[in-house]
């Protein structure tokens, strides 16, 4: 068995919780949407859109007590943009090169699913 440090358990469980929450997302029930894609996302609720809020702010704690380097986090459902928080020192307003982290996402998320 791998031994692995704390930072990398902790990214590992962030990396697999947020693929947890990106499938259900994905997978629940799919609505028309008639206002997306525009320049500007649409606000909704949490719950307007199907999502638990105490799971949203649980998930949101875990990746604060895991102290991983984020910018940014973006949650949209069915078109609604439901959450979004930016960590200091970025803002919404803000130009972020994100170069090739999609790739080292979709690389972890397939080493998780091939173990």
């Amino acid at each position: 068995m791998t031994s692995y440090t704390p930072i990398c358990v902790a990214v590992r469980r962030a990396v697999i919780a947020l693929w947890g929450t990106c499938a259900y997302l994905t997978c629940a029930s799919a609505q028309t949407v008639k206002h997306w894609p525009t320049p500007e996302w649409q606000t909704a609720t949490p719950e307007s859109q199907g999502l638990d809020s105490t799971k949203l702010a649980a998930l949101l704690a875990d990746l604060r007590q895991a102290n991983l380097p984020m910018h940014s986090l973006l949650v949209v459902r069915s078109g609604y943009l439901v959450h979004e928080t930016y960590h200091y020192p970025f803002t919404a307003d803000q130009q972020h090169d994100v170069a090739s982290c999609t790739k080292t996402v979709i690389a972890m998320l397939v080493g998780t699913a091939i173990e």
